[in-house]
Parts: C-alpha cells; sequence; structure tokens
C-alpha cells in the first residue's frame, strides 16, 4: 500500500499439525509512525516483526513474538505466553500477515507434494 509493505520469510514457514503453520512476517511503514495503545503514544517505529501461528483453515491467528524497530535497530521484543485463538480484524497487521503466509505456505505444500 501507499503506507506500509508486508514481507514473508517464506524459509521458517512450516507445517504445525492439524493447527496449520507457523511464520513470520514484517510489516514497514513508508514513514515512521508512532502508534498507541490505550490512549498512550508508543515508541515511534518503522518496522514490527510478528512470528504468529495460522490456522488457514479456521482463518484464526496466535502471537508468538513481536519486535519492533526504528531506523534499523531493534527497540522491544516480546514473546507473550498462551495466547489464545483468534480471528483478527479484516483490515489488522494479523489478516494481512495470515493472508500472506498462508498463501506462501500453500506453495510451499503444493510444491514439496
Amino acid at each position: 500500500s501507499p503506507y506500509l509493505r508486508i514481507a514473508v520469510d517464506t524459509t521458517v514457514t512450516a507445517p504445525r499439525g492439524a493447527q496449520g503453520v507457523r511464520g513470520r512476517f514484517r510489516i514497514e511503514y513508508r514513514q515512521p509512525i508512532t502508534p498507541s495503545v490505550g490512549g498512550v503514544a508508543q515508541a515511534t517505529i518503522d518496522a514490527v516483526e510478528y512470528e504468529m501461528d495460522f490456522d488457514c483453515a479456521a482463518r484464526r491467528t496466535r502471537l508468538v513474538a513481536r519486535t519492533t524497530f526504528l531506523d534499523g535497530r531493534r527497540l522491544e521484543s516480546n514473546r507473550p505466553q498462551a495466547q489464545p485463538w483468534t480471528v483478527p480484524q479484516p483490515d489488522g497487521h494479523y489478516a494481512r500477515g495470515r493472508d500472506a503466509v498462508c498463501r506462501a505456505a500453500q506453495r510451499l505444500l503444493s510444491e514439496s507434494a
């Protein structure tokens, strides 16, 4: 889009049993942003990397890890424990990542069959 770019790391997409795949994706903003959580401004960032589990058939996701960056420097990393499966908002980052990772995983699995 004019505001961001999504890149999928297809080298780590691997089968995760009946629940789908685990994959990573990175969102890079064309201009740095200052997100807010609960109305509180966070650190300015220009990229975020997500590692997530994706249940492509049920269209749900589960966060494994999230790392933020500014000018190539890592700002913050977290690995929340026991995250529940959720169906992400249609235009949100998790849905964009899910769609991109599931497309890549489908191609990889069909090529190896």
